[in-house]
């Protein structure tokens, strides 16, 4: 009989904004299913919340160890005390918005594939940024002499300072995608397989991105171009290639640049935030309207590379358009240029441009399939 696998989920505290709540309370919900999937599989025991959250701790089922994440949370030794606490051989551990569209066919091929694999061995959804990640032995954390403070950072620290091999699992909409910003949770709602929780909770909030409904009819139309721009990997390119009707123009610049500190350190370089600067954020956009029928921006990166450190509420109000409520003056002058632009335009972050613009698509042919009978 094959021992378990233990599950261990982080869910930090909810934002203090109103569109900070919104995001963090799905991703408590995401959590909540993924728990439930996890239980469906039969396949991980025990089950490890690590939240401050109230509301979240007392929705979890007796089967789940509660444990706080405490002031001044750090991932890495967060983890290394909830392996030592409860002896675990192995883990999967992942933030509360990891894996929404995973469910339990997702998280038994995950660990079927931690339990197949030698000792020493770390798998990850994205080996150079995992969402979610396991590996075994657990244990060797406490060998690890300085662990990331965020999650992001472990698969290549096991690698690199613990020589484990890598191994990652296969790049798609289920293991791509993940909850960052509310772009994310307007995908989700036009996705048919989010759980009922998360289902549950979309269904009471409204999180309208301008444009998404547009740019996914470009995605099935044969005759549109679709511009693409910022940390994009080949893996969503290959799928777009391969799963989109239109044609896809794709500007990748800068990935892995909060992974590896360049954009703490200031060192963010992007070829079309050199062109925004020298014709402005209005001639910007017109340029982008030339190239095709509508674009999708991880606007992260222009916002590294100008130097914008916008805070997270303000981030989150510009993915959605929402000018009138963004503090930061120059971010608002660039969202509603965006707004005023003669294409659709939608913006976010990383996963907009890797799982969120493969879940899109899968999306928009489902859609596409119930209109046409």
């Amino acid at each position: 009989m094959m021992s378990k696998i233990p599950l261990v989920l982080f869910a930090g505290p909810i934002g203090e904004s109103v569109i900070e709540s919104i995001v963090d309370a799905a991703c408590a919900a995401s959590a909540v299913d993924m728990f439930a999937d996890a239980r469906k599989t039969a396949m991980f025991s025990p089950l490890i919340l690590v939240s401050d959250q109230t509301d979240l701790r007392d929705t979890m089922q007796d089967d789940v160890i509660l444990e706080h994440g405490g002031d001044n949370f750090h991932f890495g030794e967060s983890l290394r005390q909830i392996i030592d606490t409860h002896n675990l051989g192995s883990v999967i551990a992942a933030g509360a918005g990891s894996g929404p569209l995973m469910r339990s066919n997702g998280l038994s091929e995950f660990a079927k594939v931690l339990m197949d694999c030698s000792e020493q061995t770390v798998v990850a959804n994205n080996l150079f940024s995992a969402d979610i990640i396991g590996f075994k032995p657990a244990s060797v954390l406490d060998l690890v002499p300085e662990l990331p403070a965020r999650d992001n950072n472990l698969a290549q620290v096991l690698m690199h300072d613990a020589g484990f091999a890598g191994v990652e699992l296969p790049r798609t909409v289920m293991t791509q995608f993940d909850i960052d910003t509310p772009i994310d949770l307007s995908i989700l709602s036009l996705h048919p397989q989010i759980g009922p929780s998360l289902h549950e909770y979309l269904r009471n909030v409204s999180v309208t991105a301008p444009g998404l409904e547009n740019v996914s009819a470009v995605l099935t139309d044969p005759n549109a171009v679709l511009t693409v721009a910022g940390r994009v990997g080949s893996h969503t390119w290959s799928y777009l290639e391969k799963q989109t009707a239109c044609r896809v123009r794709i500007f990748s610049e800068e990935r892995g640049m909060e992974s590896n500190g360049r954009v703490e350190s200031g060192e963010v370089r992007s070829l079309l935030g050199y062109y925004l600067e020298q014709v402005g954020s209005s001639k910007f956009f017109d340029s982008m309207a030339q190239l095709g029928d509508a674009a999708i921006i991880d606007i992260r990166v222009l916002l590294a590379h100008m130097g914008l450190s916008s805070s997270r509420e303000d981030r989150f109000w510009a993915d959605l358009g929402e000018v009138k409520q963004i503090k930061d003056s120059s971010l608002r002058d660039l969202v509603s240029e965006i707004q005023n632009a003669s294409i659709p335009i939608v913006t976010g972050g990383h996963s907009l441009v890797s799982g969120g613009l493969m879940a899109l698509v899968e999306a928009s042919w489902l859609k596409l399939d119930e209109s046409s009978g």
